[in-house]
């Protein structure tokens, strides 16, 4: 009986190792993926409220449990994107409301709030109270700072801070309400971190102040609201006028699938300039052993 048990042990042993042995490349990164976020997530996706209500967002991304946070959802998006970075502002009667370009804006923008969690990158925590937009921002000389708001009893460091990363988006006021304003970022402040904590203000940057920067006057859009019951609770979706909804459809941003983000993985949590430079020595290794890139092949 005891060796027939030993042999069942054995050949038990063996098949669980050839199993892993034929899991596909993009299964065995996922794996190590899930592996790595073990004790901080849960990959049961369950049927709570929150998830039966922002059910599209599914589509773009996975809903999992984080410690510190209860049922989140994380994005598939490509290393180095942030919150508020693809869309503009708009003016409208409910105040700056950010117009996204992404598919599933009109949730996690105007819904929620968001967490930056290292090194597994952004997180948005969802609630029901729709916002034009939920952002804290810094108006300081002639520049405008935006950052997603955190959960409650947590907080993002000021934009005049040096921290490992950073969660917020600085324009100068003239590009404001630009299309894809994200492309006018300044990556420093102008001036010393002393000056714009002595002379900054913590609230959504004045309509007026904006026209003065820009020289123009800016229309007031009026924002109708769609409601709707979805799980018990009312959903509220804003109905764009044509002007900006042509300007979403011409700067529409396709959300990567979940393949194609997972090689970016071992990116993950990194600054763009730590990225650039693991890139960079790849690169410079391959062309030292002889495996660059011969032209006409794709990276």
């Amino acid at each position: 009986m005891l060796k027939f048990i030993m042999h069942l042990i054995a050949v038990s042993t063996f098949a669980i190792g050839f199993m892993a042995l034929a899991v596909p490349p993009a299964s065995a990164q996922n794996f190590a993926m899930q592996a790595q976020y073990e004790g901080e997530y849960d990959y049961d996706d369950g049927d709570e409220t929150d998830v039966a209500f922002f059910a599209e967002l599914g589509s773009y991304g996975r809903w999992r449990v984080a410690a510190s946070y209860g049922r989140v959802w994380q994005p598939y998006v490509t290393a180095g994107w942030r919150p508020y970075s693809h869309g503009h502002w708009a003016w409208t009667d409910r105040g700056w409301m950010w117009v996204s370009y992404e598919p599933f804006g009109w949730a996690v923008y105007h819904y929620g709030s968001w967490a930056y969690e290292q090194p597994y990158g952004w997180v948005w925590i969802p609630a029901y109270d729709w916002a034009p937009a939920h952002v804290q921002w810094v108006v300081y000389d002639d520049y405008v700072s935006w950052a997603p708001l955190p959960p409650p009893g947590y907080h993002f460091h000021q934009p005049w801070v040096r921290s490992p990363y950073n969660v917020w988006i600085t324009v100068n006021a003239v590009h404001f309400t630009e299309p894809r304003v994200a492309r006018y970022r300044v990556k420093q402040p102008k001036f010393k971190a002393t000056y714009i904590e002595h002379n900054a203000r913590m609230q959504a940057p004045d309509v007026a102040f904006v026209q003065r920067s820009q020289g123009r006057s800016i229309t007031k859009m009026k924002v109708d609201l769609e409601r709707t019951r979805l799980a018990d609770r009312e959903m509220v979706r804003a109905k764009l006028p044509p002007e900006h909804e042509r300007v979403v459809i011409k700067n529409y941003r396709s959300t990567p699938s979940r393949a194609s983000v997972q090689g970016q993985a071992k990116y993950r949590g990194q600054r763009p300039t730590e990225m650039k430079a693991q890139r960079e020595a790849a690169k410079s290794r391959g062309k030292s052993t002889g495996k660059g890139n011969a032209k006409g092949k794709g990276h």
